[in-house]
């Protein structure tokens, strides 16, 4: 086991997701839901040749 406060736990994943400049959700109903959205960046493709999941942006 390691240490409290030693290893990769809730508080760090946030700490890792908000510097990348996105956003997180924690959901705890029977259990525990983490839900992550990170910002892409697409070059060199017309939005036309996306795939259409890429081409929507979240709501």
């Amino acid at each position: 086991m390691q240490p409290q406060g030693g290893g990769f736990g809730l508080r760090g994943i946030e700490e890792r997701v908000r510097a990348l400049g996105g956003d997180w959700l924690l959901q705890r109903r029977l259990g525990t839901r983490v839900v992550v959205n990170l910002p892409t960046h697409v070059r060199n493709y017309d939005s036309v040749s996306l795939p259409t999941e890429l081409n929507q942006k979240p709501s």
